[in-house]
């Protein structure tokens, strides 16, 4: 026999339909809330006067992960790791925490 699941969104003001689960912070708190589409539009509406005058101050935007390393420096990473004892691929990415070792046993 199989099963079907069906999750249906409930308005969290009014109850009706929602259409969209809004995430929103407010003094380090975050939020998040089940809104039909007139209340995702009167919820744009009220914010915007408050979003139009404020910072941004973080969000959807990826952080760098430091300065790029060159193909000599990674390679010197890879042999002081498996001199240290660290696992290492011969390729790809080498794990931060390793990185991070090897600069502060480098004092770079």
């Amino acid at each position: 026999m199989a099963r079907k699941t069906i999750v249906e969104l409930i308005d969290d003001i009014d109850g009706s339909k929602a259409v969209d689960t809004i995430n929103f912070s407010l003094q380090g708190v975050n939020y998040e809330i089940d809104l039909s589409e007139e209340n995702v539009d009167k919820l744009h509406r009220e914010f915007g006067l408050w979003i139009a005058s404020a910072r941004r101050v973080g969000g959807r935007a990826r952080r760098s992960s430091g300065a790029p390393t060159t193909a000599k420096e990674t390679a010197k990473i890879r042999e002081w790791a498996r001199e240290n004892g660290y696992r290492v691929s011969d390729r790809g990415r080498i794990a931060a925490d390793i990185r991070e070792a090897y600069h502060e046993a480098n004092g770079s």
